[in-house]
This record gives structure tokens, C-alpha cells and sequence, in this order.
């Protein structure tokens, strides 16, 4: 996953979360647009935190899957959903 700034005909920039998939570039998610140059700084924080977020998840269900493989004990999904993310 990457950040990506996309000019906009308005002249703002918006940032944007963006997952290779197959060969092409997806949005995973439009964070906001900005005007200013602190502003999309701001907003380029605001990505690098989902970003976090995101790879906190995918971390602990990889964790759980290996636990379940290696050991045979039963992953607990359910654990995933009570990740709270506070802001």
C-alpha cells in the first residue's frame, strides 16, 4: 500500500490509499482533499495511520492463522472485530 496525491480540476489535491492488485493500482480509500500544502500534510498523516491501522489487522489474522496451522489451536476471528482504533 502506498499514498497517492491526485490533482483535481478544482485545483485541490486529494490523498488517497493505494493497494496494487493484479497489476493495477486500486483505491482503497479516499482520505479527503486539501487546498494547502499544510493541509495535505495533515491528510498524508491522517494515511500513514490507516495504514497502521490496516496492517495491525492484517498482522494479527495472519498470526491466528499461523497458530491455528501450527498448533491446531482455533483462531478466534472474532478477536479481529474488537480491535478498537482510537483516534
Amino acid at each position: 500500500m502506498f499514498i497517492r496525491k491526485v490533482k483535481n480540476r478544482s485545483g485541490s489535491q486529494s490523498v488517497q490509499v493505494i493497494q496494487k492488485f493484479r497489476g493495477k493500482n486500486k483505491v482503497v480509500k479516499t482520505i479527503g482533499c486539501a487546498t494547502t500544502q499544510h493541509e495535505i500534510e495533515r491528510l498524508e498523516q491522517l494515511v500513514r495511520e490507516e495504514m497502521n491501522r490496516y496492517k495491525i489487522i492484517v498482522e494479527t489474522f495472519i498470526f491466528y492463522i499461523f497458530r491455528y496451522l501450527i498448533t491446531g489451536l482455533c483462531p478466534k476471528p472474532h478477536l479481529l472485530f474488537c480491535l478498537e482504533t482510537k483516534k
